[in-house]
């Protein structure tokens, strides 16, 4: 067999192509190991299911099941207007039965709370919570 010798221009060629590739796979793995330093850097945030406004207040609809109240509920006021309660003026549940019991005895009829615009800021309303029945969002 005879061997072809290969030009000068083709000797270039492949050292470029070997050379580029090789370049391109070490730049991808630093790339990685700088995005997985920054990645373990971060502090661990939970998937947020809520919008977020300018104060850093997550505002929303109650949503069934899911872990977490926003900051700032989604309700109608009693005039109809919409805008938000906050989740700090409703009463956290009672660590045990005996409290619960003891909220109940105590509880007046109705809660009347301010209603804020999505900033949590302005008062826009007001929303009228019936303690016996719990919030209809």
């Amino acid at each position: 067999m005879k061997h072809k010798k290969l030009s000068k221009l083709s000797v270039i060629c492949i050292f470029l192509i070997v050379f580029l590739a090789t370049l391109l796979i070490i730049s991808s793995k630093d790339a990685l190991i700088i995005k997985n330093s920054y990645l373990e850097d971060q502090p661990s945030k939970k998937t947020n299911l809520y919008s977020v406004n300018k104060n850093g207040q997550t505002y929303g609809p109650h949503i069934d099941n899911c872990e977490e109240e926003p900051d700032l509920i989604a309700v109608y006021g009693v005039d109809g207007t919409f805008g938000y309660i906050k989740s700090t003026d409703l009463e956290s549940p009672p660590p045990t039965p005996e409290e619960a019991l003891k909220q109940q005895r105590f509880r007046k009829d109705s809660t009347e709370l301010p209603v804020y615009d999505k900033e949590g800021e302005k008062i826009i309303s007001t929303f009228i919570l019936e303690n016996n029945s719990g919030v209809d969002y």
